[in-house]
Parts: C-alpha cells; structure tokens; sequence
C-alpha cells in the first residue's frame, strides 16, 4: 500500500496550517504502525489532503453524508478504475476552523488535532471504521500509539 506521495490543497484562511511534510510524516508513522496488517502493493499510492473552511465542508457533508453542517474531517476512498502506476488511495478533507474551534475547547494545540484528524481519515482511506464498539475502540489505539509516538496530546482526552 505505501503512501508515496501526499498533495495538499490548502483552501482555508486559518494560519498556521500543517504543512506537507507534517502529512508525509503523519502517513508514514500509520503506515509504520499497520506494517503487518497493510496488504503491501507494488505500485505507488497517493493521497490528496484538501483543508477547507466550514462553507465547503458544509458542502460536503450535506451532499455525501446528508448532514447539512460542517464537521472536523470527511474520508472518500479511490473508488474509481485504476489507470496509472499511482494509484489514488483516496482524499481526506479536513475543516480548519472546526479543527481549531475543537483544539482551543479541547486545551489541545491546534497541530496536534490537525493530526489526530489526519490520522482518523487515513485510518478510514485504509478500511477502519467506528461503526460498532470494537471497530471504535481498535481504530482509537491506533490513534493513541500513532499521536503519541509522534509526540502529540492524547487524541480522546478532554474531547
């Protein structure tokens, strides 16, 4: 599976935005982590990180989920043919202002949530899910081991 290659489109006036090596590092320590359990590909895959503000993750959320507001993070795995030796792995889109509305209610500094929502959504492009107590609880250690082995605040304390 391994990530090779993550584009970021920064589509938000929030400042201080992660940049793309934090993505490219946040990728690899999943993909770090997942080692055994990932289905290893000879081709390439790549993600697209698209950060927005709440409008258009507003947008989304009401076309893809039927929720008309807007919410910290949206997964949409690749779905489509696969044409190229890059293969799409899919697109994590993520709202800064709720971000860093979560991270100031959550004591956390606003990096460290940007992470944990990154994480979250790659999780997803990766087939874990939270639908049930024991898909929630598998994906949340997953989290807790990444953010803390790349130093950040726990991902479910003061949430």
């Amino acid at each position: 599976m391994p990530v090779t290659e993550t584009i970021v489109q920064y589509c938000s006036e929030v400042k201080d935005l992660p940049t793309v090596s934090n993505f490219s590092e946040w990728s690899a320590c999943v993909q770090s982590l997942l080692a055994e359990s990932l289905k290893i590909e000879h081709n390439e895959r790549e993600i697209v990180v698209r950060i927005v503000d709440s409008e258009e993750m507003q947008t989304l959320n009401a076309t893809w989920r039927d929720r008309d507001y807007a919410t910290n993070v949206l997964a949409f795995p690749f779905e489509g043919e696969i044409t190229a030796a890059h293969i799409p792995l899919g697109d994590i889109v993520i709202c800064a202002p709720i971000v860093a509305m979560q991270a100031r209610d959550q004591g956390k500094p606003f990096v460290d949530k940007m992470a944990h929502m990154f994480v979250h959504g790659l999780l997803h492009l990766l087939g874990y899910d939270h639908q049930s107590t024991e898909q929630a609880v598998e994906m949340e250690n997953i989290e807790r081991e990444a953010l803390s082995s790349l130093g950040y605040a726990k991902p479910y304390e003061n949430d």
